[in-house]
């Protein structure tokens, strides 16, 4: 009974210690910059994270093949298609007009320089988080589980962590196609697409505000 406890107890801190590790650096970068960069925080945050997450990643049995060139490119163009057609569909919806905490954030991310934009959201954070959510989280599932099912959980998962309604639906959808992207491509393959999307949403901005 122990032994099972025990079990239970270290694969749940394997699962979850990425993320609460995530959040406390985002934590700590924010009390360094304060609320008027939260931008900045969760860049710093991200690339701190990047290099740990990376070698916990390297050191565990990683799931999914190295893609080439076209693959990856595939994959971006891929995920830019992804993030325009869910972002239409969500303006269409008008489901970001029943979440406060997702116009503050979008009000923050959106209000950035367009370079800022770039950096952030289109490279730095879907490395990070495809590290975190894919590498990590979705790897240790389909230790257990069959890819359907790992999929569904990770995505539950990428989705829950971005902490509202509108941004969870996105990325519970958005996470569903990367975690087959992370079995077919591979990491590369996974994060490409991941900077698709997010290409996709700041081109989609840019072009309904100027």
């Amino acid at each position: 009974m122990m032994q099972r406890i025990w079990r239970g107890f270290y694969w749940a801190l394997r699962f979850f210690w990425p993320l609460v590790f995530y959040d406390l650096l985002a934590g700590a970068a924010g009390k360094i910059f304060g609320r008027d960069c939260v931008w900045l925080a969760l860049f710093g945050a991200a690339l701190a994270a990047i290099p740990v997450l990376y070698a916990v990643w390297r050191y565990r049995q990683n799931r999914g093949r190295r893609a080439g060139i076209r693959e990856i490119l595939t994959a971006f163009a891929e995920g830019m298609v992804l993030g325009v057609i869910l972002n239409l569909l969500m303006a269409a919806c008008g489901l970001a007009e029943y979440s406060s905490s997702y116009e503050k954030a979008a009000e923050y991310m959106f209000a950035m320089p367009l370079a800022l934009q770039l950096l952030g959201m289109c490279i730095l954070a879907p490395i990070a988080e495809e590290l975190l959510f894919r590498g990590l989280a979705y790897t240790q599932l389909r230790e257990t589980c069959p890819m359907w099912a790992a999929a569904v959980l990770s995505a539950l998962y990428f989705g829950a962590a971005h902490g509202n309604i509108a941004q969870g639906i996105y990325g519970f959808l958005v996470g569903l196609c990367l975690a087959k992207s992370y079995e077919d491509k591979g990491l590369a393959g996974a994060v490409a697409m991941h900077m698709g999307a997010n290409t996709g949403a700041v081109l989609l901005q840019l072009f309904f505000t100027a």
